[in-house]
């Protein structure tokens, strides 16, 4: 946030004017999104390409959970309810969600697998 100073002279009285300005800027991003078991079910595809402003993983997780068209999976859970319990690579490396993804060019959805 930048705060300008302005003053201003009325009748010999000095008057303080702070207007608040916001700048926003954001990257955008294009990456690799690949789904896996029951990630890959409940939206429909093995991989897409997107384009984002999501900063990090947990904002870009919401933004796939928010996108329309996604089926469910066999047992009924939507795409949303199935990246809760994902964990992430982004490219190739475990990933957090504070993770920060701007520079990113793949994420892997690893819904848990069960087996040995």
């Amino acid at each position: 946030m930048m705060v300008v100073f302005l003053q201003l002279w009325v009748v010999g009285a000095k008057i303080s004017y702070t207007p608040r300005l916001r700048i926003w800027w954001c990257i955008i991003s294009a990456m690799d999104i690949h789904y896996f078991a029951a990630a890959r079910a409940a939206r429909g595809l093995a991989h897409e390409r997107i384009t984002t402003t999501a900063a990090t993983l947990a904002e870009l997780v919401d933004e796939l959970g928010r996108l329309p068209d996604t089926g469910t999976t066999d047992s009924g859970l939507s795409l949303a309810q199935v990246l809760s319990r994902c964990s992430f690579l982004v490219d190739g490396r475990h990933a957090n969600m504070d993770t920060a993804i701007s520079a990113a060019e793949r994420v892997d959805v690893l819904p848990p697998f069960a087996g040995g």
